[in-house]
């Protein structure tokens, strides 16, 4: 039986639901047509939006697998993969949009936190973790808007 090299498939899949069920669960949700998987529909944009699995100008997983210190030739994998969340607000203060940008991030990593294997995605004792982040306030034709980079962070041991 061949082992699984690392579990990015697994993770890649469970994502957008993970980010469905925090993002359309807040008290102002976001639209579940919102929230893609990979690349986001830069043809008809919504004014906020989450991508999973996306980065627009780099790789969308990083990650690494190695043999397990304690020499029982298994491998651990450790991989984050970025994803984005953006809002544009208009010709509002950046601080409008800054806010609601970061109640969305807030959102997915109390999802991610309260089940940190991706329902079942990831097995015990792995999990996932926000990682990395990077914030982008600007404008554009559409006027203000803040996007937030950032990484879900896996360590797992591949089975």
């Amino acid at each position: 039986m061949a082992s699984i090299v690392t579990l990015v498939p697994v993770v890649l899949a469970a994502l957008p639901g993970v980010f469905t069920t925090a993002l359309t669960g807040m008290s102002t949700p976001v639209r579940a047509s919102a929230i893609y998987d990979g690349t986001p529909d830069t043809g008809d944009m919504p004014a906020e939006f989450a991508a999973c699995g996306y980065a627009e100008d780099r790789p969308c997983v990083m990650g690494a697998t190695a043999l397990s210190d304690i020499g029982n030739r298994l491998h651990d994998d450790t991989f984050s993969v970025w994803n984005v969340i953006s809002v544009a607000k208009g010709n509002a203060p950046n601080t409008d949009a800054t806010v609601r940008c970061s109640a969305m991030l807030a959102a997915v990593v109390a999802g991610i936190e309260g089940d940190p294997t991706l329902g079942g995605a990831i097995p015990a004792p792995g999990y996932a973790s926000l990682g990395q982040y990077e914030w982008t306030r600007a404008a554009s034709g559409v006027g203000n808007y803040v996007s937030i980079l950032f990484t879900v962070h896996v360590e797992s041991r591949a089975i």
